[in-house]
């Protein structure tokens, strides 16, 4: 891992974790405790391959926030899995383009609370997995379980197959708003219970939707330097915006 947090309050400013097996993977020592506040970071080209690894793996913190980075290249596993009680994910980039291979954008497989908001997430056809923000997939393990998910954009390019913008496996017992996002090229806008409103949808064909100005200046600025170091980053793929 570029920073493996074992215990205690985590903050991570404007970094850099490039071709990690995990970019940072957190597992507190007693469950419920700690927390991991990452902002204005660059995940680019980790994950191992096998699935099992991710640009952020959170375990069971208190709580896990995320803000202004940006995520591109993920080996097959996801930008961001957390099984943390509390989530407060938004204003990031989590892209694949049209050819990366992550497979979550974001998943939360034990629930918990989470904020997801104002994230510009793509898809590209070669992910192992349809679904893009998947919520309660291997089980409720918190007392509240409740997400809200607004302002996003989710865009898929997965061509063939189950395609879902927001999955809710975990059913009764949950409280899921999905509102105020932007969805394309997918099969399913939400699948599971959810409170549904004020969304937009397009079957497609989909454009690369741009990232806030300022994720793609600072991803941009990151990489010239890393290139100018001499460091190869072969597997970054969002940026593929002309093709």
């Amino acid at each position: 891992a570029g920073i493996r947090q074992e215990a205690g309050n985590l903050t991570v400013l404007d970094s850099q974790f490039i071709n990690n097996q995990n970019g940072i993977l957190s597992t507190p020592g007693v469950d419920g405790t700690g927390s991991l506040t990452v902002i204005g970071s660059l995940f680019s080209g980790n994950g191992s391959g096998t699935g099992l690894t991710h640009a952020i793996y959170a375990n069971r913190l208190a709580s896990l926030t995320v803000n202004n980075g940006v995520f591109t290249g993920t080996n097959i596993g996801h930008d961001i899995k957390s099984r943390a009680a509390n989530n407060f994910i938004s204003g990031n980039s989590l892209e694949d383009g049209v050819t990366g291979t992550t497979s979550y954008a974001i998943d939360l497989p034990n629930g918990g609370n989470a904020t997801i908001a104002n994230n510009t997430i793509t898809q590209g056809n070669n992910t192992n997995n349809g679904t893009m923000i998947a919520y309660g997939s291997e089980g409720l393990i918190w007392g509240s379980n409740a997400a809200s998910i607004t302002g996003n954009s989710l865009t898929n390019f997965k061509l063939s197959g189950q395609t879902v913008g927001v999955k809710n496996y975990a059913g009764s017992g949950t409280n899921l708003s999905v509102t105020g996002n932007n969805f394309c090229g997918l099969v399913y806008d939400v699948q599971g219970p959810a409170t549904v409103s004020g969304n937009t949808s397009s079957p497609g064909p989909c454009n690369i939707p741009a990232p806030p100005l300022g994720l793609a200046w600072a991803a941009g600025l990151a990489l010239l330097c890393l290139v100018r170091r001499g460091v190869r980053i072969p597997t970054v793929k969002s940026f593929e915006r002309g093709c």
